[in-house]
């Protein structure tokens, strides 16, 4: 079964503060049709490389596949009364031992395709970060805007990037592969020179 994980990308739907306006147009002629994109690449479902952060790193077009797809595995997580997202006590880490990639729902892209969901949304805190980095995962996907509030100055996008670990943003339905083992794509656009690219993520279970 084939769960399509991504948003909707349409004409002045709802961004990232400060991001430029979405605009998608079609273009009608006799034999053909034609829809032209403009947009931020960090729009709708997408992927964060290193370089978002960080000069130097692999840019979207030579990055290595490997970081989005693979064997992943989602959790149910709430936000603790701080809005901040945290692995719960009593979590069985043996769960995820064989994935390398790790999708968080925390219900949040309920709110999508509304103002509301880029205001006070549910981000990873600095301790969730650092334990993606002991448990060797590649990439952490999340149902967010963002891995960080708009406040804290991309500080887990660094602790992450400074460890090579890459991120997928605005991910749906995510309950419906909650608590799954699953195989998982999310290959960014080959944009050259690129930190970022939006994409069609995807889950195959069994």
């Amino acid at each position: 079964m084939i769960i399509d994980l991504s948003a909707e990308i349409y004409n002045n739907m709802y961004h990232y503060p400060d991001d430029i306006d979405v605009q998608v147009s079609a273009e009608n002629y006799e034999y053909f049709n034609i829809t032209n994109i403009s947009m931020c690449v960090h729009t709708a479902t997408h992927i964060d490389t290193p370089l978002h952060c960080i000069n130097n790193k692999p840019s979207a077009e030579n990055i290595d596949l490997n970081y989005f797809i693979g064997n992943a595995y989602c959790i149910d997580i709430m936000p603790d009364k701080e809005n901040t997202i945290n692995f719960d006590d009593n979590f069985d880490f043996k769960i995820i031992k064989d994935c390398n990639i790790l999708l968080v729902n925390t219900y949040w892209h309920k709110n999508i395709n509304t103002e509301n969901y880029y205001k006070n949304f549910p981000y990873l805190s600095e301790s969730f970060a650092y334990k993606l980095i002991d448990l060797k995962i590649k990439t952490i996907g999340i149902d967010t805007p963002s891995v960080d509030s708009i406040a804290n100055n991309n500080l887990i996008h660094n602790i992450l990037f400074s460890h090579d670990i890459c991120i997928i943003e605005n991910l749906v339905n995510l309950e419906k592969v909650s608590k799954k083992k699953f195989f998982f794509s999310a290959a960014p656009l080959k944009i050259k020179g690129s930190e970022g690219s939006p994409v069609r993520a995807y889950a195959i279970i069994n």
